[in-house]
């Protein structure tokens, strides 16, 4: 059975199957579940138990596999090829407010991404998806040249996420170089999207849009950040997307960055205790240095976007030659003593916590919590959730 899988008992004829890496569960009887733990695949489960109650168990098979019950490890810690994002610059022609990235403002200043690092980059780490992101990537006065050495250099997927504002006529045809792309707007409407990313913003995006439309551009995403302000907007902004061709992203708020300043005095944590969505459906995969990493402007390696702060800092691509095993989620490794107080399974103060692999699933959530409100106030949240997720056991049963 996969070391994710966590049994919550329900009642007596109920155990929760859950794995709280996937964030899938089923609701199964006790006496199936002893059946589950007589076969070591799916495969070996149909094999021995088509002959009765076929449609059951083929059902409950398709459960199983989404679930990855059989699997020794998740498929994010397979052999994997690692996706990279690299911050390619901090500047930014923007000034938005919930940026985690705290993007600096260009002036008149000329800006160049150092090629050194992307060179370090294709060749240390040797990634299967390359995100260049920022700041905002077109501010670059030497764009045009890292373009030129990914189609020389590059053949992954490659994926720009930009604001969208600086794309024109005159440049729309580097954007071919990529694979994908992925434009914030942050609103429906003008109003909506220039009080967040400023004046003339949304203007500049649907022409963005069309510019892409008529080179034929099909891979397009569309990233929205979501908060209790505007959390009305979701459904109307995945319609949208899916009626216009894009694919939706939605983020929810990060408190890191300028995000951290400007909504710090009302802010919950949205998506998890005051969305409205289930504690279970709330989670994902955390990629972090297991098929992903990001590197800055500097060369500096982190695990994620939301962890850009010293004490997380992996090494440098530039210096060092043996990334890869500073990499390893292994405590010897001091960013990794850091960063796993954010995953609340190897908290030490949620050690005694029968749910502790079910609350907080992204480690960046409870680190953007705790720069604005503490340890303390923390602690106070968990235990608000834990009452949630014991409402939300009762409602299975």
């Amino acid at each position: 059975m996969n070391k994710n899988i966590d049994i919550f008992e329900i009642n007596e004829e109920s155990l929760y199957i859950y794995n709280h890496i996937k964030g899938r569960g089923i609701l199964i009887h006790p006496e199936v579940y002893k059946i589950l733990l007589n076969y070591l695949s799916i495969e070996d489960l149909l094999d021995n138990n088509l002959d009765d109650s076929r449609d059951f168990w083929i059902k409950l098979s398709e459960y199983l596999s989404e679930m990855e019950f059989y699997e020794e490890e998740s498929f994010i810690e397979k052999d994997t090829e690692l996706n990279v994002t690299w911050i390619i610059t901090d500047y930014c022609n923007l000034f938005c407010k919930h940026c985690s990235h705290d993007a600096i403002p260009k002036g008149s200043k000329i800006i160049e991404a150092d090629i050194n690092i992307l060179n370090a980059i294709l060749d240390k780490l040797k990634p299967g998806g390359l995100i260049l992101s920022g700041g905002e990537p077109m501010i670059l006065n030497n764009f045009t040249q890292v373009v030129d050495v990914l189609r020389d250099r590059y053949s992954g997927k490659l994926n720009l996420a930009t604001n969208g504002t600086l794309i024109s006529k005159e440049n729309i045809n580097i954007i071919k170089a990529f694979d994908s792309i992925d434009i914030s707007i942050d609103g429906m409407t003008e109003k909506e999207t220039d009080s967040i990313r400023g004046k003339g913003t949304y203007k500049k995006v649907i022409n963005a849009l069309a510019l892409l439309r008529e080179i034929n551009f099909k891979n397009i995403s569309l990233s929205m950040v979501f908060d209790k302000n505007n959390d009305y907007l979701y459904s109307k902004f995945i319609e949208y997307c899916k009626k216009s061709g894009y694919k939706p992203v939605c983020r929810y708020l990060s408190l890191v960055g300028r995000a951290k300043d400007n909504f710090s005095e009302d802010v919950e944590m949205y998506g998890i205790l005051s969305g409205g969505f289930s504690v279970f459906d709330a989670h994902y995969e955390c990629k972090a240095c297991l098929n992903s990493v990001t590197v800055d402007s500097k060369g500096y390696v982190y695990p994620c976007n939301l962890f850009m702060d010293k004490r997380f800092r992996i090494g440098n691509i530039l210096e060092d030659n043996n990334i890869f095993d500073k990499m390893e989620r292994n405590k010897k490794n001091n960013w990794y003593k850091e960063f796993s107080e954010y995953i609340s399974w190897e908290r030490s103060e949620c050690s005694d916590c029968k749910y502790r692999r079910t609350c907080w699933s992204c480690p960046g959530m409870a680190y953007g919590y705790e720069q604005i409100h503490g340890n303390f106030r923390r602690n106070n949240q968990c235990k608000s959730k834990y009452l949630r997720i014991t409402e939300e056991m009762k409602n299975l049963e």
